[in-house]
């Protein structure tokens, strides 16, 4: 997925880095910042890193706190986007 920031990962599978997809990469795959995140209350309090399209970008605010709240990358075939409480709520309904 071209448009998507490569997440870098160590040999643990820790995540450390957002970076531009190489060609090789856009090709080939890569892990993508476009998943599920738990997050600690604690980094809504961290500042907002405003994307170029006034989105509010919670990878990179994740990754300039890789220090305070480690990440690791899971491969996942598909999801489900969930970005508003109505579909957290349906979604509630769904796996209850």
């Amino acid at each position: 997925m071209p448009r998507y920031k490569s997440v870098q990962v160590d040999s643990e599978g820790k995540a450390f880095e957002l970076r531009t997809q190489t060609e090789d990469e856009k090709v080939q795959g890569c892990y993508i910042a476009r998943g599920v995140y738990l997050i600690d209350v604690g980094i809504l309090y961290f500042s907002p890193e405003v994307l170029v399209d006034g989105e509010i970008g919670l990878p990179q605010i994740l990754m300039k706190h890789v220090d305070v709240y480690v990440m690791y990358a899971v491969l996942e075939e598909s999801w489900v986007s969930v970005y508003t409480v109505e579909l957290i709520d349906d979604m509630m309904e769904v796996t209850s």
